[in-house]
């Protein structure tokens, strides 16, 4: 996993660091941050406008982010990853042009869970996710290979 968001534009970092400050000021019991998706593999969307259906549609790509806890509610963290949502939102310039920010949280147990099982979508992150902050405590789970017999289960649960 990269450590380092450098690559990203001096205002991206700026908001990356507040959301990771604003994040560790009120969940203490934050052990990872992990950014993911378009940001962390640098193949992100700053602003794009076309028309469809008669419409001006614009897109912008968000900051995903993995908050990784030990010890707290996934839906206790849930209400204040919310509230953090709409203090970002609220110290934006310009809305519109402002990144959205989709958080997701998870228990450490359970994220180490979720690898171990070769689940595509925490693996994906835990390749090509950037970690922003780790508090030390845990270490990500290897993932482990899985068998065709175990991807076609996995395939057919979703």
């Amino acid at each position: 996993m990269k450590k380092s968001i450098s690559y990203l534009p001096s205002a991206n970092q700026r908001d990356l660091h507040f959301i990771v400050e604003s994040i560790l000021s009120r969940i203490k019991q934050t052990e990872m941050i992990i950014l993911f998706g378009s940001y962390a593999r640098n193949d992100y969307v700053v602003y794009d406008e076309k028309y469809e259906f008669r419409k001006l549609q614009f897109y912008v790509s968000d900051y995903d982010i993995l908050v990784v806890t030990s010890g707290i509610s996934e839906g206790i963290a849930g209400k204040v990853l919310d509230n953090i949502e709409v203090q970002y939102y609220n110290r934006a310039k310009d809305p519109d042009r402002q990144p959205p920010v989709q958080f997701i949280n998870i228990d450490m147990k359970k994220l180490n869970k979720e690898l171990k099982e070769g689940r595509y979508f925490y693996t994906q992150i835990k390749e090509e996710g950037v970690i922003l902050f780790n508090s030390g405590n845990f270490k990500l789970a290897r993932r482990r290979k899985l068998n065709f017999e175990e991807i076609k289960q996995q395939a057919q649960e979703y």
